[in-house]
């Protein structure tokens, strides 16, 4: 039901993808490949009373980072930037 921002802190080890999302912190866990984002991590949404899995799958390109996602039957797509501290 519209856009939405969010705020999420990632770490890479060689292909590892971790760190956390959001105001409640879920941890994050998948991996980035020549370019290309996976995560899936279990997430709650207290808006919408949901619990379950998100996934993220994405391709950086040109400093940018835009896929999809998906969590409980809903489903969008997404344009991540970097705000800072190391890359």
């Amino acid at each position: 039901d519209g856009e939405r921002q969010d705020f999420a802190v990632f770490r890479l080890d060689n292909e590892k993808v971790s760190g956390n999302w959001g105001k409640n912190e879920a941890l994050v866990k998948g991996t980035f490949m020549d370019g290309n984002l996976e995560l899936k991590f279990p997430f709650v949404s207290e808006e919408a009373g949901l619990q379950g899995d998100l996934t993220i799958t994405g391709q950086l390109k040109e400093e940018k980072l835009t896929g999809h996602w998906g969590f409980a039957g809903y489903s969008g797509t997404f344009a991540a930037e970097h705000s800072g501290g190391s890359k």
